[in-house]
């Protein structure tokens, strides 16, 4: 699967670009924001369908982090992209992005590999079943 990697903290991006590797996952490491919205809004403009098959984000859920997802999240409802947000934020600020969110997966870290697998693989079973819905 093609994976999309944003992560504020380089040393966890390191590792979710090592383990999902090894995972038999291509994930492609966005070092800037910028970047990132940059191949989401060319690929919406070209209507050529998404660069992944889900984005994957570790972020601190402060005012500028939610700003980010509102932002990430109408580019990737464009292109039928899931978004996973992985994030050190309290339960609270979780379920205050949940609910302003809820199209987005978001889980708390730390996260076992084997439950962010289990998520990777949920988000792709799901966008392809309302692919298939959206089709029919």
């Amino acid at each position: 699967m093609r994976i999309g990697l944003f992560a504020s903290n380089a040393a966890l991006a390191q590792y979710f670009v090592t383990a999902l590797g090894m995972a038999d996952h291509t994930v492609t490491l966005y070092p800037a924001v910028q970047d990132l919205v940059s191949a989401l809004t060319a690929a919406a403009s070209l209507q050529g369908g998404a660069p992944q098959e889900v984005l994957l984000l570790e972020l601190i859920l402060d005012v500028s982090g939610r700003q980010l997802l509102a932002n990430l999240s109408c580019l990737a409802k464009e292109l039928g992209l899931p978004i996973i947000v992985l994030t050190t934020a309290g339960r609270d600020a979780i379920d205050l992005a949940q609910a302003a969110f809820p199209e987005v997966c978001l889980r708390q870290l730390p996260l076992p590999l084997r439950a962010l697998l289990a998520l990777i693989r949920a988000q792709r079973l799901s966008a392809s079943s309302a692919t298939q819905s959206y089709s029919e």
